[in-house]
């Protein structure tokens, strides 16, 4: 089974998809966020898609993991830089 969650600010997740689906969250306009309690998508595969992200937890999708910014153009940074998906933990 395929799990699309999309929020329009922050939004701060954990999950398990055990049936092998494709597991994808989406933060429009909003910090995304892995929490302690992880993400895992087992043999399916893993997209995080927002501007701003925190991982705390672990994500793991044997079928691939993909983190990517939701605006397009916007450069990757690491830290607490600008003008890019910033990513923390």
């Amino acid at each position: 089974m395929n799990i699309d969650i999309v929020n329009a600010g922050d939004v701060s997740v954990s999950a398990s998809n055990t049936g092998g689906g494709a597991l994808k969250v989406t933060a429009s306009s909003g910090r995304l966020t892995v929490n302690a309690g992880n993400i895992n998508a087992d043999a399916g595969s893993v997209t995080l898609q927002a501007n701003e992200m925190t991982l705390t937890g672990t994500v793991t999708g044997n079928g691939g993991v993909t983190l990517r910014p939701h605006a397009l153009g916007l450069r990757i940074t690491l830290g607490l830089g600008t003008d890019g998906l910033d990513f923390t933990n």
